[in-house]
């Protein structure tokens, strides 16, 4: 089941692109991998029956990869600022006939001030907290307004090296404003509101590293297609670890005394509570 098949819907039902889609899924090289550790917790059931918000879901991947995994066991809102992503997931969402998915194009805090009865269990800061200059006061804001003491942060963010393995084109291309994070760093912003890292996986290895050099830099002027296919068997042969690591996957809560960031030289996902 490939990551991003649902993006067949945006297209003509028997056309080259619905297939093309469904085969292969998100064109997008380092969504497939970047999407393997949220994914694993959602197969053990972690997010299930629980109010999940994402902010900048972009085209609501996350939720519709929750969707073919849990059917309408979660409630899931998505918020972006992009009219187009917030257009296209609706689009989706119509020809899947899903109630338990929201798109939003609107700013988070403004949103949570419209809908001051929403409960959310967990927030999902997938690849966002990069693009913003002042990470530390919009954590404490977003936890201030959420207001719920059990409250679950799940953040992907690229490491460090994801510059030099990407590209700084693409690097600043895409938005970034932060090089990038390593798990001192986010346990420092999130030790401010009491959260501690509870899982921890790195992604995008020595082959993964490899195949996003030949996908974003090396190959960029192949067609898409092309570029998907070529890569494709760095997907199945990528070899983790927090040395040589593009991106980093952390779930901070309130539980866990878990401080000792020489236990993160291999890859630790711990199973669901």
């Amino acid at each position: 089941m490939s990551v991003g098949s649902y993006l067949k819907y945006a297209y003509k039902k028997g056309s080259f692109k619905y297939y093309i889609r469904g085969l292969l899924g998100t064109a997008d090289f380092h969504s497939h991998i970047r999407l393997k550790p949220i994914l694993k917790l959602c197969k053990q059931g972690y997010f299930r029956n629980q109010s999940v918000m994402e902010i900048g879901c972009g085209s609501g991947m996350i939720g519709f990869e929750f969707w073919k995994r849990m059917g309408v066991h979660f409630h899931y809102i998505g918020i972006d600022l992009s009219e187009e992503n917030i257009e296209g997931a609706n689009k989706i969402k119509k020809v899947l006939h899903t109630k338990n998915l929201e798109f939003v194009c609107e700013d988070a805090f403004a949103y949570l001030e419209r809908i001051k009865e929403e409960k959310i269990d967990m927030v999902i800061l997938y690849d966002f907290l990069e693009h913003i200059t002042m990470p530390e006061s919009f954590i404490k804001e977003l936890t201030k307004k959420l207001n719920n003491p059990n409250l679950i942060y799940i953040i992907s963010v690229p490491t460090h090296k994801y510059p030099k393995v990407f590209g700084q084109e693409f690097h600043k291309k895409v938005g970034h404003v932060v090089e990038g994070y390593s798990l001192e760093e986010l346990k420092k912003l999130f030790c401010k509101i009491g959260k501690q890292p509870t899982r921890v996986s790195y992604n995008t290895g020595l082959w993964g590293n490899i195949g996003a050099r030949i996908f974003y830099c090396i190959g960029r002027k192949l067609p898409l297609v092309i570029r998907e296919i070529i890569t494709k068997p760095f997907l199945l042969l990528d070899i983790n670890g927090s040395k040589i690591s593009s991106s980093l996957f952390v779930v901070f809560d309130g539980e866990s005394s878990f401080t000792n960031s020489s236990k993160t030289n291999h890859r630790i996902l711990a199973t669901s509570k």
